[in-house]
């Protein structure tokens, strides 16, 4: 008996072993200290116009439901990639159209000197234009075969309640074509393969999704509502008159709330969307957050998508502004900002179960000045590209950070926003 427990412990010992060795491979096959992807330059306002246009003719081609052609050009791809950099801190991404390919690296910092690197090559290497997929990860490259059957597996994965067989990439992305300037490609991606991704990307659970369209329709069909300009913190009195709830509730009515001022489009944003609650004639609130309708949806779209990504969040606020500088649009506006920057603070804070109880009572009497400090009304806005560039550089410099670390600073002023 004492010679089997031995035999264990020796089994046992050497499996330990090898778990450890395999460990230490594929750390040293797939981590490295340095990063490949070179550090990612802040987005402009051209990137967002750009990457804006990019994403209008991919959504429409994608809805089309049949195949469809479509041109991206070398600019949208670099403006793209410099927004995702953008949106996660730790990671630098790097993506280009060269003339015979198209090219992507990715760099996430994991800890000091520890970066995780992948790359990827695609190229039109078949007569009818069919891509391949060349991708390293770490110091182990995958094989186009390899990386094609691991892509086809998870569009399996995605496809699993649909009774017709899934699609394949080879199917999805065709007649792909570079040239130095563009990469053209015909798409044909099924409806239902959208929907799996968007449930894939992130869904709110069923209690912050029935709040949330409990809250929009309560809102939404008070007819005082429809007939006047209602304060933004009546609304939010109303929504939380019996707080406290738990944290998923309030994540809902934030989402609904958002949803009855800025549109029920946040509903999907925010990964409320609901399979058996539908808008046909959608109705708008015109809240006013400082004396300003804009305000109210700037300050509610920010509450929301903070609830489930803060980052975004936060990204998207300077994007609509950096997008709003270029011709014909309102202007760069720190006024604006600070709109977002208070919403996204108090969809963070209703989302944190340590939080959420005393924000909430805060909300249930909340007065206009409780939202918004004085002093956003009086900064500037109506910016070009051109001015902003001037006098803060970029998102990222010292100059734009200084004046975000400040309004931050005045939102500490309002209890709403006291940690």
């Amino acid at each position: 008996m004492l010679g089997y427990g031995s035999a264990v412990i020796r089994i046992l010992f050497r499996l330990s072993l090898f778990f450890t060795a395999a460990l230490a491979f594929l750390g040293a096959s797939l981590l490295s200290s340095q990063p490949i992807a070179s550090e990612t330059p802040a987005p402009r306002a051209v990137d967002v116009g750009a990457s804006r246009m990019l994403a209008i003719r991919s959504i429409w081609a994608v809805r089309q439901n049949k195949p469809t052609d479509v041109s991206i050009r070398k600019e949208e791809i670099a403006s793209a990639a410099r927004l995702i950099s953008h949106s996660a801190p730790e990671l630098d991404f790097n993506a280009a159209i060269l003339a015979d390919r198209l090219r992507a690296q990715a760099s996430l910092r994991l800890a000091e000197h520890t970066w995780l690197n992948l790359s990827a090559h695609i190229a039109a290497q078949t007569p009818d234009g069919t891509a391949r997929i060349h991708a390293r990860a770490g110091k182990v490259a995958l094989p186009p075969q390899l990386s094609e059957a691991a892509a086809n597996f998870l569009l399996a994965w995605l496809w699993a309640d649909q009774p017709q067989p899934p699609p394949t990439l080879d199917s999805m992305f065709t007649g792909v074509q570079f040239d130095p300037k563009k990469l053209q490609m015909t798409v044909d991606v099924p409806q239902e393969l959208t929907r799996a991704l968007r449930r894939l990307s992130g869904h709110a659970s069923e209690v912050s999704t029935e709040a949330a369209w409990d809250t929009y329709a309560q809102l939404t069909e008070k007819a005082d509502f429809l007939a006047e300009q209602p304060t933004l913190s009546a609304l939010y009195r109303i929504t939380f008159a019996d707080s406290p709830v738990a944290a998923e509730v309030a994540v809902g009515r934030t989402v609904g709330m958002a949803a009855a001022i800025v549109g029920p489009g946040v509903m999907q944003m925010a990964g409320a969307a609901s399979t058996t609650t539908q808008v046909d004639a959608p109705t708008i609130l015109m809240a006013q957050l400082g004396g300003r309708n804009d305000l109210a949806k700037h300050f509610t779209l920010s509450a929301a998508l903070a609830t489930s990504n803060s980052g975004l969040g936060s990204a998207l606020g300077e994007w609509k502004e950096l997008d709003d500088s270029l011709p014909g649009g309102s202007g760069f506006s720190f006024v604006d900002l600070t709109a977002d920057r208070a919403g996204l603070r108090l969809g963070q804070a209703l989302a944190d179960p340590a939080r959420t109880a005393r924000v909430q009572a805060l909300l249930a009497r909340a007065e206009p000045g409780d939202l918004l400090p004085p002093t956003a009304l009086r900064r500037v806005e109506g910016l070009t590209d051109s001015e902003f560039e001037e006098d803060m550089g970029t998102i990222n410099s010292e100059r734009f950070r200084a004046v975000r670390e400040q309004i931050d600073k005045e939102l500490d002023q309002l209890p709403l926003y006291a940690e």
